[in-house]
């Protein structure tokens, strides 16, 4: 068995994986939000989530074991709701810190590529390359402006950013508004690069697997 059906293999065994944990993520979450609107005990919001998280789960099973859906088809509205849901998980679970959310881009750059080449497709890839380190920035640069409002909207923002990086000096709202704006930039040029640069890597290795 050549190297280049094991990669194949395990690539789409790892991205069955991460679109079919959407349905119970997302099962988890609304429940822990009913839950939490509604006042309920902690033992009750825990009983929801875990309700939640199974329902979920089983809806994603039976999707997979019943349509059998290709991971490498599926289509484009498809994916970008699931790569801005990724982009709101990445975002609660680091407690609205964006820098994270640089892993999706580049986990969408590799996607990307892997199926154009499943799908024969690899003759525009310039273009793709582009094409898709623009949406991966675009996104950053909604998650960038949505962290920044609660950022700005916190009152414990700068005492928060003096614990995490041990600055003993006082942080003004107009130094915040500065670091929000200068770091969102940098963020979002990061993210069209690093994007970029996985899919080009990916490329490569990919046309010289096959050649193999």
């Amino acid at each position: 068995m050549n190297t280049f059906y094991i990669m194949s293999k395990t690539d789409r065994i790892f991205f069955n994986f991460l679109f079919g944990l959407v349905l119970p993520l997302f099962g988890f979450e609304v429940a822990v939000w009913i839950a939490f609107v509604s006042s309920s005990p902690e033992k009750t919001i825990f009983t929801a989530a875990l309700l939640g998280f199974s329902v979920g789960l089983t809806v994603s099973l039976l999707v997979r074991f019943i349509l059998k859906p290709d991971v490498y088809k599926l289509p484009i509205p498809v994916l970008i709701l699931i790569y801005l849901f990724y982009n709101i998980c990445i975002l609660g679970f680091f407690m609205g810190v964006p820098v994270f959310n640089l892993a999706a881009g580049a986990l969408a750059g590799y996607y990307w590529v892997k199926r154009i080449s499943n799908r024969n497709e690899l003759n525009n890839n310039r273009r793709d390359v582009h094409r898709i380190s623009i949406f991966t920035s675009s996104v950053t640069a909604l998650v960038c402006i949505s962290s920044a409002l609660i950022a700005l909207l916190s009152k414990s923002t700068p005492e928060d950013l003096r614990g995490m990086f041990h600055i003993n000096s006082e942080i003004t709202r107009p130094l915040l508004v500065s670091l929000i704006i200068i770091g969102g930039i940098m963020l979002v040029a990061l993210q069209y690069y690093l994007t970029r640069f996985i899919m080009v890597k990916t490329l490569k290795v990919t046309g010289n697997q096959s050649r193999n």
